[in-house]
């Protein structure tokens, strides 16, 4: 019992290290959908596409400025199942000391 208690609490230890961003992370994700960030007055500067991993994956990411502000969404997907995700770039070292206070 001793054993699986002290696995477990190592477990979720790891778990929560592994959630904070590196010191050197430039981009911290955000709650939006692309839909949300031009709502927000953000003009989209420029589009891409990447192959993915697999041959049937396809990413395609979208950036977006306001100001002196710069946000980027990935779009991804592998047949009908679809994911995406935007962030804002940071400071690297602000990022990662973001709600330690």
């Amino acid at each position: 019992m001793k054993v699986l208690c002290t696995a477990l609490l190592a477990t979720v230890a790891l778990t929560a290290h592994a959630a904070e961003p590196a010191p050197n992370q430039q981009w911290r994700a955000i709650p939006a959908s692309l839909h949300d960030v031009i709502m927000n007055g953000y003009k989209l500067v420029s589009a891409f596409d990447t192959p993915g991993q697999q041959s049937s994956r396809t990413v395609r990411t979208y950036v977006l400025q306001k100001d002196d502000s710069l946000v980027q969404c990935t779009e991804s997907h592998d047949g009908a199942v679809g994911e995406f995700r935007c962030s804002e770039i940071v400071q690297p070292y602000l990022a990662s000391l973001q709600g330690k206070k």
